[in-house]
């Protein structure tokens, strides 16, 4: 069984490190992205943004927006 990948979306102070190292250890792939996309649902976003966050975040099973 091939487990979960998952993304960690705005972690520009890199807070997220220590919070998901027992996902890590526990095998799962966890990539962090330090930038930020424009968002996709943003009447002003263009396509060729859109198209960059899709390409970025589609080999994920799971996304998580850092909030702290």
């Amino acid at each position: 069984m091939t487990l979960p990948t998952i993304a960690i979306l705005d972690d520009y102070q890199d807070l997220s490190k220590a919070p998901f190292e027992r996902l890590r250890s526990a095998g799962y792939q966890v990539t962090t992205f330090k930038d930020t996309l424009l968002p996709y649902n943003h009447p002003d976003t263009p396509q060729d943004a859109k198209d960059a966050l899709v390409n970025r975040l589609e080999p994920f099973n799971i996304i998580c927006k850092l909030r702290l």
